[in-house]
């Protein structure tokens, strides 16, 4: 299959050849990131932890494909598979083949070991180490890319659910109500993760927020989406969302939003 490479073929000579035809950009991204990072810019180091970061979820979209049954579990395997991203400038695999294939490697072999049955990739004989830079600019790249990861680790705490709770002001209670569950379920998926048969409800009603709070003046998004209105047989926006018409009513904001900029 075209994508054996992703699990199966166990030499790295052979994986980074449909590797680099895929993901050539993003592995060039990282080693501009890294570099820029070991001359002193935080911005090159947030840039490296982003594009890890993006890498990382369109590996394992492909994975998704092959390994289906394993998709519910994503948020958990690709959190162990991004945290690898401060180390991995300074692997063997780095010191073997360079930094852009070195780094790609070191990401998909992390991912070869997090998915079950997966072939784990053919770790480099030990050689001579081959330091990329002098002593004192790897150290200064490794200082500030942890720096960056912690910030966008921080930042991605804030999860769609908590966006979409923060957006409209919503207690666990009201939360259930929308989703049609218990409020011991939402919970859970704040611990857990929502589940993926509710997943398509959650990003347009997120979307429906994004919207909103975009076009609305701060704050007063919550009062607006508790308001009664006709054309919605007086029921409010939330009311909306709880019988299921939410994605009637995104494209019914989405359409008022387009006439009053038309207007």
């Amino acid at each position: 299959m075209d994508t054996d490479w992703l699990l199966i073929v166990p030499r790295p000579s052979e994986v980074l050849r449909p590797f680099e035809r895929r993901f050539g950009k993003s592995l060039k991204s990282l080693e501009r990131g890294v570099l820029g990072a070991a001359g002193g810019s935080q911005d090159a180091a947030r840039e490296y932890v982003a594009v890890w970061y993006d890498l990382t979820i369109a590996v394992l979209k492909l994975v998704w494909k092959r390994r289906p049954e394993l998709e519910p579990f994503g948020q958990v395997l690709q959190g162990a598979v991004i945290a690898v991203a401060p180390a991995a400038p300074f692997s063997r695999w780095v010191s073997h083949e360079g930094l852009s294939r070195g780094i790609g490697l070191r990401l998909l072999s992390e991912i070869r070991i997090t998915i079950p049955g997966a072939a784990p990739l053919r770790i480099p004989r030990r050689g001579k180490w081959r330091p990329w830079a002098e002593a004192r600019s790897m150290h200064t790249a490794w200082q500030l890319i942890v720096v960056a990861f912690v910030e966008r680790t921080v930042w991605a705490q804030e999860t769609p659910l908590s966006r979409v709770i923060q957006l409209f002001g919503l207690d666990r209670t009201e939360t259930a109500r929308l989703f049609g569950v218990t409020r011991q379920a939402v919970e859970q998926w704040e611990q857990r993760g929502v589940p993926p048969e509710r997943q398509a409800k959650l990003s347009t009603v997120q979307a429906i927020g994004e919207l909103l709070a975009r076009r609305l003046r701060s704050g007063t998004l919550p009062g607006v989406a508790r308001r009664r209105a006709e054309a919605y047989q007086g029921k409010t926006m939330l009311d909306m969302i709880a019988n299921d018409r939410h994605e009637a009513l995104l494209e019914d904001v989405r359409a008022s939003f387009d006439w009053a900029a038309t207007a």
